[in-house]
């Protein structure tokens, strides 16, 4: 059985391209999501939706993925994995928080990835540094 898991992350993909990139990008991540849903993968692919482009000052372009869910089978990293092939230009970081996780526990550790030029450059752990599952708006 699984663990809920926080999975949340920025990928950006463009900088000083002035607004002149952002069809491209809507279109390359449609497309990118298109082909998932219909790849072979065995697993919840509907994680694809749970990624938004953001564009920032500068003609700046972002990719952010968020998404609480029982990873049981690594969906979330096979879909981020899909993207990175798909934005192979892309860099930023992406964290992993099981739900056992705890920020007020000294010694509670989470995964993330460190990311450059659309590859895993690090994969370690951290100090847990966020409530994650259990957060809840008041």
């Amino acid at each position: 059985m699984g663990m809920y898991t926080q999975v949340r992350g920025w990928l950006n993909i463009d900088s000083i391209s002035h607004g002149q990139n952002e069809q491209s990008i809507i279109n390359k991540l449609h497309k990118a999501r298109e082909e998932f849903l219909e790849s072979d993968y065995h697993c919840r692919k509907w994680v694809s939706h749970d990624t938004i482009i953001h564009f920032g000052g500068n003609g700046s372009a972002f990719l952010f993925f968020g998404t609480e869910l029982k990873n049981y089978d690594d969906d979330a990293e096979t879909w981020i994995k899909y993207l990175l092939d798909s934005f192979p230009n892309s860099e930023g970081r992406v964290d992993f928080q099981y739900e056992t996780e705890e920020y007020s526990d000294d010694d509670s550790k989470s995964k993330y990835w460190l990311i450059r030029e659309g590859k895993i450059i690090e994969e370690g752990h951290n100090k847990t540094w966020c409530k994650g599952y259990g957060n809840s708006f008041e």
